[in-house]
This record gives structure tokens, C-alpha cells and sequence, in this order.
């Protein structure tokens, strides 16, 4: 089967997902690219269809055939959010994640919360990097940037099908939740004097902020303690990801 028309229902209905809104409506997103896709697979993301581009090679064992569909070049640049497509293109339908009501805490030590942060490529790496110290759980407020955002996607190489991305709406009920699993909670603030390099990490929560106004006074309030990366220079403050890197990484350091 080949569809070369830009026109065709299906094809209408895929290049919806590269907005939000329909993402929502119909519970998928789109995963673009060889390896994110092969990522997907891997992860048991479930895959409706894959597109690829007439002429490109694409084949893997675990997606049977039924699923994939060529597509013409000119089709392929239509659904792709790149300039440049990457010749291959997944619809998957989104992960369910557990509500912070239903989640079970378990054993884990650290956790991330992440307040409003809008940027796609921040909330990819940090989502990235917490995969790699082997972070399991994130709580994202609503109202931050969408994780299926193709960006995201992108800037997380594959790390959004291992992380559990827990999105909130009551900043008290999260607390309390983690509160009552003996977790102690530090909000990121550069007006405060505790470094993080003071901090013991184990068994704990850390919130970090909103690019521009960092985190809320709502959450400030209802933190253990306000905590800050120390700088010798003249910065005021540091891009959101890489903060939060720092500080993961120091969590990881005292774990290891």
C-alpha cells in the first residue's frame, strides 16, 4: 500500500497529532526517527502504525507488517515536524501513567517534581537526565510544557518510555502524599542560603521551577527546606535543565 495524497483521511488525521489538542482527543502521539521508534518497541509502547518514506529501508521484527504503511515523500514531509523528515514515522498511543492517588512509592528514594516549566527542550533533558541516574518517577504540574510535544520527545533520545511521568493539579495533596512516605521535600530558591552540596539526599523530593519565576510560593511553603546551587561568578541564575542535572547528579553521587 502506498499513499501519496496529502489529502487522504488517515493521513489528515496523523498530522493532527503534531497539536496538543487532537494528541488529547485521540490518546496518541507521534514518535519520529529509526531510533526513537526502535526505543518505543522496546519499551512496549504500543504502535498503531509506522509511515515510511518510499525508497527507505525500514524493518523491524516485532512490528508486524499490517502496520506499516508507505508513504510518498511529499506525504512524509507533511506529517514529520522536522524540516528535514527522518524517512520514517510512528503513531503510538500514549503510556498510562498512575495518578499520584493511586501511586505506589515503594522503595524508591528520590523523586522530581517539576512546577511549571514551559520550555520543550527543558523538560526533554531533564526527563533524559533523571533516566539516567535511574530515576523512576517525575511529577509534573499541569500547565508545563506537554511531554508528547515532539520536542520533548526528541530531547529525551528515548527516556520518556522508561520514566513514569506523573502529571499533578493540588500541590498539597502531592506533598502530603510524599510527606506521609517519610520523603522530605526541598524546593530549588536562590533566595536562600542552604547549599545543595548540604543536603542529604536519600529518601527525598526536589521541585524545581518555572524558567522565569522558579518555583511557586505555593510549593515554597509547603517544602521541608529551600535549597540552592552556590555560584562564585556573576550569574544570577542557571537554564532550568542544567540546574537540575547539577542536582540530580549530586543526589546520585551520595547514592552510589
Amino acid at each position: 500500500m502506498l499513499i501519496t495524497s496529502r489529502n487522504n483521511d488517515l493521513i489528515k488525521k496523523v498530522k493532527s497529532l503534531n497539536d496538543k489538542k487532537f494528541r488529547n482527543q485521540y490518546n496518541q502521539f507521534l514518535i519520529e526517527g529509526d531510533k526513537m521508534i526502535n526505543e518505543a518497541i522496546r519499551e512496549k509502547i504500543n504502535i498503531e502504525y509506522i509511515f515510511v518514506e518510499e525508497g527507505y529501508n525500514w524493518k523491524n521484527n516485532k512490528i508486524d507488517d499490517s502496520k506499516i504503511i508507505n508513504v510518498s515523500s511529499s506525504v512524509i514531509e507533511v506529517l514529520s515536524s522536522l524540516k528535514n523528515s527522518p524517512g520514517v514515522l510512528a503513531v503510538a498511543e500514549k503510556k498510562i501513567f498512575p495518578s499520584v492517588e493511586n501511586i505506589e512509592l515503594g522503595d524508591e528514594e528520590l523523586f522530581l517534581i517539576l512546577d511549571n516549566v514551559q520550555d520543550p527542550g527543558n523538560i526533554g533533558t531533564i526527563i533524559r537526565t533523571a533516566d539516567s541516574i535511574g530515576l523512576k518517577y517525575i511529577f509534573i504540574k499541569e500547565g508545563s510544557c506537554d511531554i508528547y510535544n515532539p520536542k520533548v520527545l526528541r530531547s529525551t533520545m528515548g527516556s520518556i518510555f522508561r520514566v513514569e511521568c506523573v502529571t499533578f493539579s493540588d500541590n498539597n495533596k502531592l506533598i502530603q502524599k510524599l510527606k506521609s512516605n517519610n520523603i522530605k521535600v526541598y524546593a530549588t530558591n536562590l533566595n536562600t542560603n542552604k547549599s545543595i552540596y548540604d543536603v542529604d539526599f536519600k529518601n527525598s523530593a526536589i521541585i524545581v521551577g518555572n524558567e522565569s519565576n522558579g518555583v511557586s510560593e505555593e510549593l515554597l511553603n509547603l517544602a521541608d527546606e529551600q535549597i540552592k546551587i552556590p555560584m562564585r561568578g556573576n550569574t544570577e541564575s542557571l537554564n532550568v535543565a542544567i540546574a537540575t542535572s547539577i542536582i540530580l547528579y549530586e543526589a546520585f553521587r551520595q547514592f552510589i
